[in-house]
């Protein structure tokens, strides 16, 4: 998978997919993110749902294997760029 279209489908996300994403990929349950955000369990599997869907992917092993991707290229980039070069924000 080509890492800038992973990074276009994550820039369709809102604040709240991008905070259920990151806490999804850390192995969190829905019962956990839920209780941390202040939202309903509900809610949770509703924002899942939304961002399986603009990723494009069917199963929680391919997502964590596309987050994977970005983060080891943005680990890539800010090893090879200079102090004052601005590199993408992690996500």
């Amino acid at each position: 998978m080509n890492v800038d279209k992973i990074l276009n489908r994550l820039k369709t996300f809102t604040a709240r997919e991008h905070e259920v994403l990151n806490q999804v990929v850390s192995g969190r349950l829905n019962e956990e993110i839920a209780s941390d955000l202040g939202i309903t369990e509900r809610t949770v599997k509703a924002h899942r749902r939304t961002i399986m869907e603009k990723m494009e992917t069917k199963s929680l092993a391919e997502l964590v294997t596309m987050i994977i991707i970005v983060r080891l290229d943005e680990t890539r980039m800010m090893t090879q760029a200079a102090p004052n070069r601005a590199t993408r924000k992690q996500i």
